[in-house]
């Protein structure tokens, strides 16, 4: 069975939200994504994406 697990990225920079990603890569689904998709636009969902899923959360209000 593969993981359901989600881990969300919110309050890292991307240095540090990228280096969890490497680590967790292949144990988690994916990582969630929210001030991080904010303060480093769409790349850091292709950087992440190669790593896992990704779900962008951005609240835009």
């Amino acid at each position: 069975m593969s993981s359901r697990v989600i881990v969300a990225l919110d309050g890292m920079s991307r240095e540090q939200s990228l280096q969890m990603a490497r680590s967790l890569r292949g144990r988690v689904w994916g990582y969630k994504v929210n001030d991080l998709l904010i303060e480093s636009g769409v790349d850091v969902i292709r950087e992440l994406a190669e790593l896992g899923g990704v779900f962008a959360d951005p609240k835009l209000y």
